[in-house]
């Protein structure tokens, strides 16, 4: 089922993981609207104003939003990918906004192996997954293990040089005790096989919550709707 997933959407279903403060604060301004995008951390004037980028979806123009934001956490370098909730008049322009709240995604470059065995061996309960430039972004529930877990997007190397590469979502935890899910948020740089000219499609491959293979194609000759698999996610 192919939906187009919203601000709104991801608001309703963010709101809980989020870092920070700033929900239902007094001294926000009441005209402004609180919104949810896929951003990358840009650089931090000695100000203390922080840029961010984004595309909404597919190839929407770039958006760049300031900010009076200093990451206070390290590991936020330009570069890093977060799912940012922020207050602002209007969506997708150009804009100086207020942050609300924060959460780093994981993921990073797309990487690419020759054996991808074991790829499906644990479900991933997908939410929603959507292309934003040369971002594949997720929402997902992972089944939680103190152990350690593999959780990545692997290119198949063999499709690297083909008009249609497929890419798989590898999921492998080293313990069988089944626990709780936890809420993660993903987002992978694809550029390097997204933007060669003879690609046509990339295709990401999953095994969802009902142990099926599923397969989502992004096209870059006609817009590709982001798939929304669960519309209503329990929190």
């Amino acid at each position: 089922m192919k939906r187009k997933i919203s601000t709104y959407l991801l608001a309703a279903a963010t709101a809980a993981a989020l870092t920070g403060c700033g929900f239902g604060d007094d001294n926000s301004d009441a005209r402004t609207t609180l919104f949810y995008d896929m951003v990358t951390c840009g650089e931090t004037t000695p100000e203390g104003v922080t840029s961010f980028t984004f595309r909404a979806v597919d190839d929407s123009p770039e958006v760049t939003l300031t900010a009076d934001w200093t990451p206070a956490d390290t590991t936020i370098v330009p570069g890093q990918r977060l799912l940012l909730a922020y207050r602002t008049e209007v969506h997708n322009r150009d804009a100086h906004v207020e942050i609300a709240a924060w959460l780093k995604a994981t993921g990073g470059q797309l990487k690419s192996a020759a054996d991808i065995s074991g790829w499906d061996d644990e479900p991933v309960w997908v939410n929603a997954i959507w292309r934003s430039g040369h971002y594949i972004n997720l929402d997902c529930r992972l089944e939680y293990s103190a152990q350690p877990a593999t959780f990545d997007l692997v290119l198949d190397s063999a499709t690297a040089h083909t008009p249609d590469p497929v890419a798989y979502l590898y999921h492998r935890r080293d313990s069988e005790i089944d626990g709780f899910q936890r809420r993660v948020y993903a987002s992978w740089d694809i550029a390097r096989v997204w933007q060669q000219p003879s690609v046509h499609t990339l295709t990401i491959r999953l095994r969802d919550s009902n142990r099926d293979i599923q397969d989502f194609r992004f096209t870059k000759s006609q817009p590709t709707e982001p798939s929304t698999i669960n519309q209503n996610p329990k929190l």
